[in-house]
């Protein structure tokens, strides 16, 4: 949620973008999630849904790293939804 309030409240089109990638990234790891969870009947849903948490972790870091800088970071594995 934190994102997409960010999203409609700010007018600065660098914090709109990071928002938005953001948003995006939080939509696929939503589907990934549900993908893992179907997979857990097969025993390789938990191996997915452990990396899952850790690339989320790793992924926002970078995010929050090059946003810091100046950077519009794209997540790996996520098309442009919004």
């Amino acid at each position: 949620m934190g994102p997409a309030i960010v999203l409609f409240v700010t007018s600065d089109e660098f914090v709109k973008e990071n928002a938005r990638n953001a948003i995006n990234w939080q939509i696929m790891v939503t589907v990934y999630t549900i993908i893992s969870v179907i997979l857990l009947v097969v025993g390789i849903g938990a191996l997915m849904l452990a990396a899952l948490g850790i690339v989320n972790l790793v992924f926002i870091v970078v995010a929050a790293v090059k946003a810091s800088d100046g950077k519009a970071w794209s997540y790996p594995l996520t098309p442009d939804l919004l």
